[in-house]
């Protein structure tokens, strides 16, 4: 506590002492994020406090136990004026008590509230989403990106216990929470999961999702049972990501075995063919 007065001087001499007046400095500054016992969190996060004007910088704390005792307790200072830090590491579902205290010419102000954050321990899967069909020989798996990551791991799998000889374990770079697969086979189920690593060692396993491939495409033109067609068309289909090329074939049987059938395939993503030299009059199976 302060007490402090004040009286006017001038040339002829001084004024009585104002009234006394008083203030109390601070003793403690607030947290304000992470919020108290928030869950859920990055492993890599800012904490962020209160300012006090004329500090001298701040004294920071964090430990996996409440009394700051621990193997794992971090201690450090910032510079004046910089009431927040970016901390980094942490482990993965690891509760961390965290409190802070200002530093001022005098010494040390008491630590603040103690507040606590946990955190994750795993991510969220986003696309393709769980159970989904006909999907493409070749996509992108996607999910939540987890802060202060040191890449991800995934698997993708013919069976749910990612054990068989179809298991692919992989890993991505920092930060990249998506990667391309391809080289599926058809109208196949295949089950995904993704862990986070981190730099204390990897997360747990994401929810196990699945999805199964295409075994066909779609035909567009010319249309079932058009007729009235000329004798140099395009044969026109749907495409499938990850093909290799489609086969075709064009008969004047719906059993495609007469000694009119031409068989035959188109590139990579080419997914029409112009034919011609067609007999009036004539029904093609296609």
């Amino acid at each position: 506590t302060y007490y402090w007065r004040v009286k006017t001087q001038t040339a002829t001499g001084t004024s009585d002492w104002s009234t006394i007046f008083n203030f109390t400095t601070a003793n403690s500054i607030t947290l304000f994020t992470p919020t108290n016992s928030t869950t859920d969190q990055p492993i890599a996060l800012t904490l962020d406090w209160s300012s006090l004007t004329g500090n001298a910088g701040y004294k920071y704390q964090y430990d996996t136990v409440n009394t700051f005792d621990s193997p794992n307790l971090v201690t450090n200072t910032t510079g004046i004026n910089i009431s927040e830090t970016y901390i980094s590491n942490l482990a993965f579902n690891t509760t961390y008590y965290w409190r802070v205290a200002v530093l001022g010419a005098t010494g040390q102000s008491d630590w603040s509230t103690v507040f606590n954050f946990t955190t994750a321990n795993g991510i969220t899967l986003y696309t393709p989403t769980n159970g989904t069909v006909n999907q493409p020989l070749a996509l992108t798996l996607d999910w939540s990106s987890l802060t202060g990551n040191a890449g991800y791991k995934y698997q993708y799998d013919t069976v749910n216990t990612f054990d068989s000889p179809n298991l692919v374990t992989n890993t991505t770079g920092i930060n990249i929470s998506e990667t391309g697969i391809g080289n599926l086979s058809f109208n196949t189920t295949y089950y995904w999961r993704v862990a986070v690593l981190g730099a204390t060692g990897q997360s747990d396993w994401s929810t196990v999702f699945n999805f199964t491939t295409a075994n066909g495409i779609t035909l567009y033109t010319p249309t079932n049972g058009a007729t009235n067609q000329p004798l140099s068309i395009t044969l026109d289909w749907s495409s499938l990501t990850g093909n290799a090329g489609y086969k075709y074939q064009y008969d004047t049987v719906s059993t495609f075995d007469s000694p009119n059938l031409v068989s035959n395939t188109t590139g990579v993503n080419i997914s029409e063919i112009a034919i011609g030299n067609l007999a009036f009059n004539t029904t093609y199976y296609w």
